[in-house]
């Protein structure tokens, strides 16, 4: 989703599709935890957003992509 977000970079729906039962029981599963915290989900949800972001970076600056400096990334310095 945050190749989506960030390039515009289009999926079929299959791949979509795909993602449909994988959150569907990361909720089941977080809803009924008894010792369910929303600081830990959060913490490990911002993990999650930071090495996919590392990733995605990663394989555009190894694709060659060409950075537009006029929309700058935060906390990212070319």
């Amino acid at each position: 989703m945050l190749q989506w977000l960030v390039w515009r970079k289009y999926f079929d729906w299959r791949i979509w599709a795909s993602l449909v039962p994988i959150v569907g029981g990361i909720l089941l599963t977080s809803v009924t935890e008894l010792s369910f915290n929303m600081f830990g989900f959060c913490a490990a949800l911002f993990g999650c957003l930071a090495t996919s972001t590392k990733t995605i970076l990663a394989e555009s600056l190894l694709h060659g992509y060409k950075f537009d400096r006029s929309v700058p990334l935060p906390g990212v310095s070319l």
